[in-house]
């Protein structure tokens, strides 16, 4: 997996970042992350990059006498999960964020009663784990990705990515015909027949399953009173045929049941 390291080359003071403390055994416990410091002393306020695209699943705020401070939990799009702690008091992203490789998500604190630094853990396999697990010793040595980043220069450039912009709604079908000039013709020109086809058939008027728009307006004025013409006005009332209609340069009215189509203007 390649990462980019979750900070710039150098802080505030100009010094190189580095792993301060590795992952593995540490004053009699497990010491479950790498922390990253510089060579002269990271000072708070550091900015904070994702290592790699994905969300936001978990933010802790620091608790009086936990250890890790504020913290956030990315679970990577690789279904990786990573924990950031000792962040400064305030989150910049809420739970839910969609952030892009790079993309600032916080800054290096002292939350926890620690010097400032950034401890980050790495746990493959968190997708559709519950927050839980997250805590549970499921992490491994995240060093090698993280000098891997250092090597290639891959460093958290500092700059806010923007998330992007969220897909627009998708049209329904009618609006996507009535956005494209040809299908918009040829649905007009199929409902106006299948209109003419209604009227003629309830007239008693036989042959106009192919009769051209043209001649609808005629077929329409021979109907003006009958039961059938009920019918007619649902038929034509409904959104789709009028807007066709409509399309084709036409006007549609109804009046106690009687039906005119007229051309426009």
């Amino acid at each position: 997996m390649s990462i980019t390291f979750p900070c710039p080359a150098t802080d505030f003071t100009g010094g190189r970042m580095i792993i301060t403390s590795g992952y593995g055994p540490r004053w009699g416990s497990l010491h479950a992350g790498c922390d990253i410091g510089t060579t002269d002393g990271i000072e708070t306020g550091v900015d904070l990059g994702a290592v790699e695209s994905g969300e936001i699943v978990f933010q802790q705020p620091a608790r009086l006498g936990a250890g890790a401070g504020h913290y956030t939990h990315l679970l990577g799009d690789s279904g990786t999960g990573w924990r950031y702690l000792h962040q400064l008091e305030t989150f910049v992203l809420p739970v839910g964020t969609r952030v892009e490789r790079g993309q600032h998500l916080g800054e290096v604190g002292n939350t926890g009663g620690v010097a400032p630094h950034l401890h980050i853990e790495k746990l493959p396999g968190a997708r559709g784990r519950p927050i839980s697990w997250w805590f549970g010793g499921n992490t491994v040595d995240p060093a090698p990705d993280l000098r891997d980043a250092m090597l290639r220069g891959d460093y958290m450039n500092g700059v806010t990515v923007p998330a992007p912009p969220p897909p627009p709604p998708e049209k329904d079908w009618l609006e996507q015909i009535m956005a494209n000039e040809n299908e918009r013709a040829q649905f007009a020109q199929e409902v106006a027949e299948a209109a003419a086809f209604l009227i003629c058939g309830a007239a008693g008027i036989q042959g106009a399953a192919n009769a051209p728009i043209t001649d609808l307006v005629k077929v329409i004025e021979t109907v003006k009173t009958g039961d059938a013409l009920d019918a007619i006005g649902r038929q034509l009332l409904l959104q789709t045929e009028v807007q066709a209609l409509q399309a084709q340069g036409f006007t549609v009215s109804f009046d106690q049941g009687a039906v005119t189509v007229a051309p426009k203007a």
